[in-house]
């Protein structure tokens, strides 16, 4: 995104309900009291889910029937990902200043992202497969208290004082999430 310079916007909360593209650029439509988007180009990155839904919450204009069938052939695999936002990099303090990830087999939810190398204060624990799809029933009281001890024995740090540094947490089910 670097490239992009002063160019580059970020609209958040705004889900893209529409995307009107032909040879000239395209238009983001994301309802009746957003200002559509318009560029040249866009990069459009969309769960596999939501392009093979029945009723798609995402209409291109022209449609891509081809790109949609191709979808509807792939099946998706489950991924669940938990985000923690701390009051501070606690993980720094002991260990590698520029670790991306870090990853305990042994762990319900082994594989841990830092934001490196931004220098933001969150960790992202992501399952995926056969294992997330036994969490997906899970309630999310218990995602959290599960989520919580693994990152605490990831990072090697007691689940109490992490749960001291942890300000808000959020849960992504890849599958379910519009």
């Amino acid at each position: 995104a670097e490239h992009l310079g002063d160019r580059r916007k970020v609209h958040l909360d705004t889900p893209v309900q529409r995307v009107r593209w032909n040879r000239d650029g395209v238009v983001l439509e994301a309802g009746s009291s957003a200002t559509p988007v318009r560029a040249r180009r866009a990069v459009v990155t969309v769960p596999v889910a939501l392009l093979s839904a029945p009723a798609p919450s995402l209409a291109f204009v022209p449609a891509i029937r081809a790109k949609i069938r191709a979808a509807r052939l792939l099946r998706p695999s489950p991924v669940l990902q938990t985000v923690f936002l701390f009051r501070r990099q606690f993980w720094k303090e002991g260990g590698p200043r520029d670790a991306l990830f870090v990853q305990d087999l042994g762990q319900p939810l082994p594989t841990w992202w830092t934001w490196a190398p931004d220098d933001l204060p969150v960790l992202t624990g992501w399952l995926g497969g056969p294992a997330a799809a036994r969490w997906q029933k899970r309630s999310p009281r218990d995602l959290y208290r599960q989520s919580l001890q693994s990152c605490a024995a990831v990072f090697d740090i007691a689940p109490d004082a992490l749960r001291r540094e942890l300000r808000s947490w959020h849960w992504h089910d890849w599958l379910n999430d519009p």
